[in-house]
C-alpha cells in the first residue's frame, strides 16, 4: 500500500470532487490515479478497481526495478485535505476508513500489515513529499493492529 494525500485550496468537499475528477479526466501523456479517495468526512471512491493498475508512482523498485514499479505492486489511497502538505491534519475519520481499506486489502491480497508494506509516497519517491510530515504513522498502524 502506498499513502497519498492531495493538497489543494479549494474546500474540502470540492478538493475531494477534483481529485475524483482528475483521476478519471483522459489525459494521454499525463496520467495519474489512485485506487481509493478518502475525503475528510470518511466518503470514499474507488478511482481505480482493486485489480487494475493505478498510475501513482514513478519510482523504481527497492532493488532498482524499472520506474512504475510501485505501480505494479502496490494499491494506492488517496487521503484529501485542504492544506498544503506540511499543513492542517487529517481526519481520525480519515484515518479509521483507510484502516479498514487496507485491513480489507490485506486479507484479500495476503500481504502482512506493517511499515514495510504500508509506506507513504515521500518513502519511495524522493521527489515527493506526501502524506507529509504531519501523518500520524503511529496512530493509523495502531488501528491496524
Amino acid at each position: 500500500m502506498l499513502i497519498h494525500c492531495t493538497a489543494g485550496a479549494n474546500t474540502e468537499e470540492a478538493q475531494y470532487e477534483a481529485t475524483i475528477g482528475w483521476f478519471q479526466r483522459e489525459r494521454p501523456g499525463n496520467e495519474s490515479s489512485a485506487h481509493v479517495v478518502i475525503d475528510r468526512q470518511r466518503n470514499v471512491n474507488i478511482s481505480v478497481p482493486y485489480g487494475l493498475i493505478a498510475y501513482h508512482a514513478a519510482a523504481k523498485g527497492p532493488n532498482g526495478e524499472s520506474g512504475g514499479y510501485y505501480n505494479r505492486t502496490r494499491l494506492a489511497i488517496e487521503f484529501c485535505k485542504r492544506a498544503p502538505i506540511g499543513e492542517g491534519q487529517y481526519t481520525d475519520e480519515q484515518y479509521a476508513v483507510g484502516a479498514e481499506i487496507i485491513a480489507e486489502m490485506a486479507d484479500i491480497y495476503g500481504f502482512p500489515i506493517n511499515r514495510e508494506t504500508i509506506k507513504g509516497h515521500s518513502e519511495v519517491q524522493s521527489d515527493r513529499l506526501d502524506p507529509g510530515p504531519l501523518f500520524r504513522w503511529d496512530y493509523f498502524m495502531s488501528l491496524l493492529a
